[in-house]
């Protein structure tokens, strides 16, 4: 059974220090008053990745948990351009997938696309019990037709296992088209790692070594990726710093796999610490001038445990940029909780102007809520909004979409009655 449920005691705090756009607003047309829960049955599940499709549906992806068998799968749900499910998708809207993986371990979506074809891929990770292997976690792809079906031409029966031959585990994360490719970043083993496959989920073994490059850095890991207009790759993510804790990791390869330690940063690499980027890196989004906004939590200093919403702008070459953005070319937002964090980051027109907007978790109070904070282009502050979806205090933002008119899809969880569930919010700009 599914559960649609309308929103009592909704808090909202909003603040705007608007230059020439207007403050954001929940879009009154999208379900009741802006916002969405989903809940399936008695099971808990979270929305981490989301698509606008061209006739303006709305498909978001994650997983499904039943607390009963401790089992975790696919989901995949589809609501129309108000919000309401998809009835023609799937069963009601609704399109659970199991990729085999072992009770008690992590099976969920992290990323979406939508090919050219008009199918949806979904990656993700599973835990497989492979012989001859002390571990399992692997990459796990799903494509699915526009009615929701699994798409039969697509590996075996619609899926395919990305399994290792050797006894590491490999955790995808993020994934980006790339001409006729999909290219995919996670962690291999202890290390950040960066994959590539054909569109139809086959290795590209002429893509670094045999279809994977993975850092030498320990303990480090890619959580997003996007391509550059001239085929360079961009990750970012997070690896040790000097006092135990984490600093932000961006990296630059070239279209073959390679890291460009020629052209970007110190070897290919630009590491948070000496820039007092101090935190996680976990989005990134490429300007249509080259330059990169990357987003994450950050703190001030390395012994600093409070973290804010980070953002900071790169050149194209890794530079900092550090004369037209923020402050030494990186901004602090305080979004209400001791450890604020940027999830999802894009890019928006607002009457013809740039915006910088970023999704994630803050808080009201001691509780979670949806967080979006809006920079203009050059880094000053337009807009925050924090807010829950649900009388019951538990909201987190995982990912944004941005549609044809501009308006901002925003993805998460939210707990009701005891229950978690997909959380959707769409905002007029």
């Amino acid at each position: 059974m599914i559960k649609r449920i309308p929103h009592v005691g909704v808090f909202l705090y909003l603040t705007s220090v608007a230059l020439h756009a207007e403050p954001m607003s929940l879009d009154r047309t999208f379900g009741i008053d802006g916002k969405v829960t989903t809940l399936i049955e008695d099971k808990n599940s979270a929305a981490f990745a989301v698509l606008i499709q061209p006739d303006g549906k709305i498909v978001a992806g994650g997983f499904v948990w039943d607390p009963g068998s401790k089992k975790e799968d696919f989901l995949l749900i589809r609501y129309l351009p108000n919000g309401e499910r998809d009835f023609s998708f799937g069963m009601r809207g609704i399109v659970r997938t199991d990729l085999g993986g072992e009770s008690g371990k992590p099976e969920r979506i992290h990323g979406l696309l939508l090919q050219e074809n008009g199918k949806i891929l979904a990656v993700g990770s599973t835990y497989n019990n492979i012989p001859n292997r002390k571990t399992g976690y692997n990459i796990a792809l799903a494509r699915y037709t526009d009615e929701g079906s699994l798409d039969q031409s697509f590996g075996s029966d619609g899926k395919i296992t990305l399994a290792s031959s050797e006894n590491i585990d490999e955790e995808p994360l993020a994934m980006v088209a790339q001409d006729k490719h999909v290219v995919i970043v996670g962690r291999r083993g202890d290390k950040a790692a960066i994959w590539r496959a054909d569109s139809q989920g086959n290795v590209d073994v002429s893509f670094a070594t045999a279809g994977v490059n993975a850092l030498s850095l320990p303990n480090s890991v890619f959580y997003a990726v996007d391509v550059q207009g001239d085929g360079y790759i961009v990750a970012a993510g997070a690896c040790p710093n000097s006092d135990r804790g984490e600093q932000w990791l961006v990296a630059r390869f070239d279209s073959d796999g390679a890291l460009d330690s020629s052209q970007f940063g110190s070897s290919g690499l630009v590491l948070g610490e000496p820039l007092q980027l101090f935190g996680q890196a976990r989005a990134i989004r490429v300007q249509v001038d080259g330059k990169m906004v990357v987003a994450g939590k950050k703190a001030s200093s390395l012994i600093d445990s409070d973290f804010n919403f980070g953002l900071a702008r790169f050149t194209s070459f890794g530079a900092r940029d550090s004369h037209t953005f923020g402050s030494a070319g990186a901004i602090d937002t305080d979004m209400g909780s001791f450890n604020d964090s940027v999830y999802g980051l894009e890019i928006q027109n607002i009457h013809e102007e740039w915006r910088i907007v970023s999704v994630g978790v803050g808080g009201i109070g001691t509780s979670l809520a949806f967080a979006v904070a809006r920079h203009t282009e050059d880094g000053r502050p337009d807009t925050k909004f924090i807010f829950q979806l649900g009388s019951e205090n538990a909201s987190s933002a995982y990912a944004v979409a941005v549609q044809t008119d501009w308006k901002l899809v925003i993805v998460g969880s939210q707990k009701t009655e005891g229950q978690t569930g997909f959380g959707l919010v769409r905002i007029v700009p």
